[in-house]
């Protein structure tokens, strides 16, 4: 309670099937550790993920407060993002 704990992951978004349970129950975990958790997915505008990603299963399985997600499409974009992340407009 004495500190601000702000988490960020970044990732593809590729995940199996198999485990975005274990991937939600970790993000809700860290929604209840955190003062912030911000999750952004680095996919560039051609890519392809035929699963759909933990960005959109997250978008419909963690509706914390203190939850942000934010999509990354090019290299530039990364800091944006991060300004993103502290703005906490869900």
């Amino acid at each position: 309670s004495l500190w601000n704990i702000y988490t960020f992951h970044c990732s593809d978004g590729d995940n199996f099937g198999t485990d975005n349970p274990k991937a939600l129950e970790a993000a809700l975990e860290l929604c209840q550790a955190c003062n912030l958790f911000g999750y952004g997915e680095i996919k560039p505008p051609d890519s392809y993920s035929g699963n759909g990603s933990l960005l959109d299963f997250f978008s419909s399985g963690v509706t914390a407060e203190n939850y942000k997600s934010v999509p990354i499409r090019q290299k530039q974009d990364i800091w944006p993002a991060f300004e993103e992340f502290l703005r906490m407009k869900k």
